[in-house]
């Protein structure tokens, strides 16, 4: 069931598109998501469900990853709202 259907800003979108460049040119840098999961998860920084939700979605390919959160559904906007894509450089 579709609740609240926005359409993604464009920012927002150039925003995702440029981190997951990163990440498919720094391979590396995938750890720095991992950390920051970690974080949210020891500091209770995002509810459980989100951090399971995160650690099932990050087992999958990047693109997949990327698909999830340029989704203009439920999920993606959940996911762009609890993103963990934080501080990579």
């Amino acid at each position: 069931k579709i609740l609240n259907m926005k359409k993604i800003h464009p920012l927002t979108i150039q925003r995702i598109e440029n981190t997951f460049n990163l990440l498919e040119s720094d391979k590396s840098k995938i750890n720095k998501v991992f950390e920051n999961l970690q974080f949210f998860k020891n500091n209770q920084l995002l509810h459980p469900k989100y951090i399971a939700n995160w650690e099932n979605i990050l087992q999958l390919p990047l693109k997949d990853i990327k698909e999830k959160l340029l989704a203009n559904n439920d999920e993606g906007e959940l996911l762009r709202t609890t993103s963990i894509f934080i501080g990579l450089k």
